[in-house]
């Protein structure tokens, strides 16, 4: 298995919380325990910051905070150092950092950090959940997100910054933890063979591949979603940890293996070596061990303790078996065809993930008349089932509306997601969600969209949101996924088209890119629900992209064009499309069998 390059990530995952009750003594009692064993030099002496002694004192937030949270610490330690007489310095916690970080120091410490406490701290919490605590001669005020953090700078203000007297005190190794109420998940505790699955780091290489990085991201988000909490992701050139989770080839030599195998027979390889467990599998496969962990956990109770024993201790192959499809995820590459993507190649480090599915075949993608297509008539030939001429959104040529793939679902009580970096009203989007004669009706096609959104007809709906595509689909499936709900999903790079329509080459890489990431995330999340369909195509063909002879690609039109493109596909039934060419509309049809209409379109 080849070895990409991939930038340093830590990431503690950061949603939306709200403030409840503080946690009992026996909560407190638990956590003091664990964080002292933190580190050796932890000392838990009271902090009395006393008047202009509070520049004695440094605040320190993660470099890679939002720059949202980072005005609000500023604004914090502009009001708190006033009311004291005095002005605390800062420090931005680095991950490159950590092993120079002080045993004990004059700190406060907001939100996420590699400070000796943090991690032990960070256990305690899930998502919603925020504390205060004086340990290793720090003050920390930490939640299991960002908006949850600012809660607890709230809270501190309100009841340890005592401006009366201009102090702040607290009790060494106290504790008050601030519990959600609000959020019930799946899972409670997981553990394999009896240690806390929040003891382990998920491990990838400093170099890893695309796939890889997917996976770790996917499995941390997998237990925000079920459990509340994210795990904690590091690459292997950090020191060595007892328990860890290592996807993919790492310098750690519980994962060195010579497995080999063809992607076809989609392979993978789970196993325990001592207190490590090892995922192995070529290119996306490195996601079926992550996936045949999380399945080992029963999804079906609320607040469920398990412990995982069941894991094999060999290094044996395992062939990944999906279920029946009940949900279905489509991805549209706008514009993007063979050429975009073969182009696209050097800055993918070779590897377009999609084209790595099981199942490959070809879209024609004309419009109803046979002549070149446009977006509008592309994507209701994907959304409907039916072609249609120009300009027209989820309507036949006649003007008759058309019943979509996403009304469908969500007349079976699936939850339903639309996301395009395009806007709503844009033509593909409209035609996952809108009727009418014309793809120029933006305000009409606009409010269609905002009365779906209003009456709950559509359960998550984005676009226009630049370069976060990736993100912003993760927070989709994580939505319409919770719960075990069936669901369908759109997702479109609109972008590609953009770039080849003013035939920008670099540009259009950079969009391939971005559909490359996304694709990537998104296949990890099909692996872990086993019982998903996932088709990966294009509407149309812009530009003309063609291959020159000595290797080049030059763009010959600055229009669509009626080249065939890509299916990529995986899940149950997908190998309909293999090795095949035909019309868009069967995608449509395809996906509309999996919510149980048999005569969906023409």
């Amino acid at each position: 298995m080849n070895k990409r390059f991939l930038s340093i990530i830590c990431v503690i995952a950061m949603l939306a919380a709200m403030l409840t009750g503080c946690g009992g003594n026996s909560a407190q009692s638990e956590l003091n325990a664990d964080s002292s064993a933190a580190t050796s030099a932890a000392v838990n002496d009271d902090v009395s910051i006393i008047g202009a002694a509070a520049s004695e004192y440094s605040i320190v937030f993660a470099d890679d905070a939002s720059d949202d949270f980072k005005m609000k610490i500023a604004q914090f330690r502009t009001k708190t150092g006033k009311a004291m007489g005095g002005n605390f310095g800062t420090v931005i916690d680095k991950m490159s950092d950590a092993a120079d970080i002080s045993a004990t120091a004059k700190e406060i410490v907001i939100g996420e950090s590699h400070r000796p406490s943090a991690r032990k701290l960070m256990n305690q919490l899930r998502e919603n959940d925020y504390l205060i605590s004086c340990l290793d001669g720090r003050i920390y005020i930490v939640g299991g997100c960002e908006a949850a953090t600012l809660l607890a700078l709230e809270y501190f203000e309100q009841k340890y910054v005592n401006t009366t007297d201009k102090k702040i005190e607290i009790a060494g190794g106290a504790c008050d933890i601030v519990k959600s109420t609000d959020t019930e998940y799946p899972l409670n505790t997981v553990s394999i063979n009896g240690v806390n699955i929040r003891d382990y780091n998920i491990v990838i290489s400093a170099d890893a591949e695309l796939s890889a990085k997917a996976a770790a991201e996917h499995l941390s988000d997998w237990f925000l979603t079920n459990a509340g909490y994210p795990m904690n992701i590091v690459t292997d050139n950090l020191p060595e940890t007892e328990y860890e989770i290592l996807i993919g080839n790492t310098n750690r030599a519980e994962s060195e293996s010579t497995f080999e195998t063809d992607v076809a027979k989609l392979e993978y390889v789970l196993y325990r070596n001592g207190s490590k467990i090892v995922a192995l599998g070529d290119s996306f496969m490195v996601g079926g061990g992550i996936s045949a962990l999380v399945n080992r956990l029963p999804l079906d109770g609320r607040e469920a303790t398990v412990d995982i024993t069941d894991i094999p201790t060999e290094a044996a192959v395992s062939t990944f078996e999906f279920k029946q499809a009940r949900n279905a995820i489509l991805m549209i590459g706008d514009g993007m065809g063979f050429n975009q993507i073969e182009m696209s190649l050097p800055e993918m480090n070779g590897k377009f993930v999609a084209a790595d599915l099981p199942n490959r075949g070809q879209s024609m993608t004309d419009n109803v008349y046979g002549s070149t297509t446009d977006s509008a008539a592309g994507g209701t030939a994907l959304s409907t089932g039916y072609k249609t001429t120009n300009g027209r959104i989820g309507q036949d040529k006649s003007g008759k509306e058309l019943l979509n793939i996403r009304e469908l679902a969500h007349g079976l009580g699936a939850r339903t997601a639309v996301i395009s970096n395009d806007k709503l009203s844009g033509a593909t989007p409209s035609a996952f969600l809108s009727h009418n004669e014309s793809r120029s009706n933006d305000a009409e096609l606009m409010t269609q969209v905002n009365q779906l959104l209003k009456n709950g007809d559509v359960t998550f709906a984005k676009g226009d949101m630049g370069d976060e595509l990736c993100s912003t689909v993760a927070e989709g499936l994580k939505v319409i996924s919770s719960d075990n709900s069936r669901f369908f999903m759109m997702v479109e790079e609109a972008r590609i088209d953009w770039e080849c329509h003013s035939n920008k080459s670099d540009e259009t890489k950079q969009r391939v890119c971005s559909m490359n990431n996304t694709a990537a995330y998104v296949i990890q999340f099909v692996l872990c629900h086993p019982d998903t369909a996932m088709i990966v195509t294009a509407d149309h063909e812009t530009g003309g992209l063609t291959r020159q002879d000595d290797g080049s690609f030059a763009f010959t039109s600055g229009n669509h064009t009626s080249a065939n493109v890509a299916i990529y596909a995986i899940g149950a039934g997908t190998d309909c499309f293999d090795g095949e060419t035909v019309e868009n509309v069967e995608i449509a049809k395809f996906m509309a069998k999996i919510y149980g209409e048999n005569n969906f379109g023409q």
